[in-house]
């Protein structure tokens, strides 16, 4: 049986609307330093968001090359 690893993208783009909205919390409270962690974490979350679509557009666009077009009866 072939197994198929999934690609999570979910995960980092959660975490990363959750660290901008910590962010913009940080930024109202004055907490100037922790906005700016906040900041430069949710750009790490965002990077690996980028990484996961870029895997999943290369995977689909590999399977749209392995299928036969159905060819029309007429």
């Amino acid at each position: 049986m072939k197994t198929q690893e999934i690609i999570d993208y979910a995960m980092p783009c959660m975490m990363a609307e959750r660290l901008l909205k910590k962010t913009h919390d940080y930024v109202l409270e004055g907490k100037y330093d922790e906005a700016i962690t906040a900041a430069t974490q949710a750009i790490a979350e965002s990077r690996l968001l980028v990484v996961a679509l870029k895997e999943m557009k290369e995977r689909a666009n590999a399977v749209r090359k392995q299928t036969t077009p159905v060819q029309e009866r007429v």
